[in-house]
């Protein structure tokens, strides 16, 4: 069994367009640096009833943790067939389709809970395609090629400069040795 088979759990259903809407109404306000976000301000963002807030969540955290499996449910979704160049790309693709939202969970944030879960998704598709059983060098390995993976993407969506996705993918192939 993979050891990171846990990261499945943040696998949701489809969202409804009420979560959606709060979903992207917070990662707007994060954006914007507004401090302290409420129930109130945040409804009042996604144009829904206080009622249908609490239908879905219980506090604001709530939403930011939803956000975030959002987020890496579509990571979860590429499939672990894929030979490592063309998930890395795959990865690389969700990172620019949902760029404000990364941006925001993680800068904004300040979600470090959030890189974990990054990293575990990649080291669930690792585990699952070259080491299937646990060694401390396996471990290791999982965990620096998991880093060589999300880190770049963090810079791409983080720093304000026009960074070459492209470019960058295939720097992250030479440091893993992937023609």
């Amino acid at each position: 069994m993979n050891r990171y088979s846990y990261v499945k759990e943040y696998i949701k259903g489809n969202i409804t367009s009420a979560e959606y809407k709060m979903q992207d109404a917070l990662i707007s306000m994060l954006l914007e640096e507004k401090e302290n976000i409420s129930v109130r301000t945040l409804i009042e963002r996604a144009d829904v009833e206080r009622s249908t807030f609490y239908a879905y969540f219980e506090r604001i955290e709530d939403v930011v943790e939803e956000t975030e499996n959002a987020l890496i449910a579509d990571i979860l979704n590429i499939s672990l067939d894929e030979e490592l160049g063309t998930y890395m790309e795959n990865v690389f693709s969700v990172f620019a389709e949902n760029k404000k939202g990364v941006k925001a969970l993680l800068e904004k944030a300040n979600r470090f809970s959030f890189y974990s879960k990054l990293l575990d998704c990649v080291k669930y598709y690792l585990s699952n395609k070259f080491t299937k059983e646990y060694s401390f060098e396996n471990d290791m390995r999982e965990d620096a090629s998991a880093a060589a993976i999300i880190n770049p993407l963090i810079r791409y969506v983080t720093d304000e400069r026009d960074i070459d996705l492209n470019q960058m993918e295939k720097k992250v192939k030479e440091i893993l040795m992937i023609s």
